[in-house]
Parts: structure tokens; C-alpha cells; sequence
């Protein structure tokens, strides 16, 4: 983590008023305040993934309960320019940041009208995730669904993080 973002943790660290965080910050338990700001928030806070791959828009169910619909106009009956488009979107890594605008333009474009509803929303609905407490200390945005903020950091903080935080001025 950056010197900046450790200033950001020790802050939220020291702001938490949850009874079970704060027993763990009275002892000194860096490890189990680490694991409870990894943990998932209630209500969900959503951010925007920044890789969303190809098998997962393909074969997952979103927490919308959407899945990826082939027939009825949604993707069989696409034109060849389009279903040539969604595949290739994906060619190197089988991967995309879903959020840059040019590959929000693709997914608009490729499943537009309204047989490509249907994915259109699956894919808005992928392209989005329940954020842990510790991310949530540094996204920007709403987090809503149908707003999801920037995760500014994105991954787990540990014992260590936790530690040399608290150890700053």
C-alpha cells in the first residue's frame, strides 16, 4: 500500500465503531481486524470490476439472477459483423475492462434493439461486484447497482497493512 493509503486506513481504522472491530483494535489484533475489513459489506456497496472475461458473461449467473441468452435475436441471430465483434473483443487475453467507453460502446452496439436487452443488462449486471469494508474505505461513487463506484484499491489489506498504519503519526 502507499504511504497515502496506509494515512486512509489508520484514519478508518481509528473512525470504525463496530463492537467486534473495536475489541480487536483494543487488543491489538491486526490480524482479525485485517480479516474483518476483507469482509463483504451489508448492504452490498458495488464497484466496477475493471476484467470481466468472456466465460464468465457466457456461463454466469449475475447477482440479478441474468444469465447470457442465446437464441431469440439475443445472439444466434445477430449479424456476423456483430457476433465477429463480441469474440474479438476478447482475443488476447479473453478478457475486458467493461467500463472503458469503447467497449461499453461494442456491448451497446453488438446487443442493440430489443433482442439484446436481455444481455445488455446481463452484462451491465457482470460487469459490477459487492465490494469488502477495506475497499470501500477508498472507492469513489455511489456503489449503488445501477451506479457502482471506482474501486480505487482493489484486493484484501493484511495484518502487516493493519499494523504499519497504525504506526504512522
Amino acid at each position: 500500500m502507499t504511504p497515502q493509503q496506509l494515512t486512509t486506513l489508520k484514519a478508518a481504522i481509528l473512525a470504525e465503531t463496530n463492537a467486534e472491530f473495536v475489541g480487536y483494535r483494543t487488543n491489538g489484533q491486526n490480524g482479525l481486524m485485517a480479516q474483518w475489513l476483507n469482509g463483504t459489506l451489508s448492504p452490498a456497496f458495488y464497484v466496477k470490476r475493471t476484467v470481466l472475461s468472456r466465460h464468465e458473461i457466457l456461463t454466469g449467473t449475475s447477482d440479478d439472477g441474468t444469465i447470457f441468452a442465446w437464441a431469440a435475436g439475443a445472439y444466434i441471430s445477430r449479424n456476423q459483423g456483430e457476433r465477429d465483434a463480441f469474440r474479438e473483443m476478447f482475443n488476447d487475453t479473453g478478457t475486458v475492462d467493461p467500463w472503458l467507453p469503447t467497449i461499453l460502446a461494442a456491448f451497446a452496439d453488438i446487443f442493440s434493439g430489443a433482442g439484446g436487452a436481455g444481455n445488455r443488462a446481463h452484462i451491465q449486471a457482470m460487469s459490477r461486484r459487492p465490494c469488502t469494508r477495506a475497499e470501500r474505505i477508498y472507492a469513489v461513487g455511489v456503489g449503488s447497482k445501477a451506479s457502482p463506484a471506482t474501486a480505487v484499491f482493489d484486493g484484501s489489506v493484511t495484518d502487516t497493512n493493519v499494523g504499519d498504519a497504525l504506526q504512522l503519526p
